[in-house]
């Protein structure tokens, strides 16, 4: 599907601006239903855009300007 293809009609949200707000933080649905609207108009692209927010898990899961989650060394763990 290209960026420029209009996912949800209702609000004229393309896949290009769901990406960049997945990049921006918008991890879920209902973050990208806050940051973009898409899914609050009639609903019927919900499926798309969670298909969307899976194939963009898969691709990209940790946001860019977050570090991943290290696990902590031993002295970490002991210390309190």
């Amino acid at each position: 599907m290209p960026g420029s293809a209009v996912v949800c009609r209702c609000n004229s949200v393309t896949k290009s601006q769901l990406t960049t707000a997945w990049k921006a933080g918008s991890r879920s649905v209902a973050a990208m239903a806050t940051e973009t609207r898409a899914t609050t108009g009639c609903g019927g692209c919900s499926s798309v855009v969670q298909g969307i927010c899976e194939w963009l898990r898969n691709s990209d899961p940790e946001p860019r300007d977050q570090p991943a989650h290290e696990t902590p060394s031993i002295e970490e763990e002991g210390a309190a």
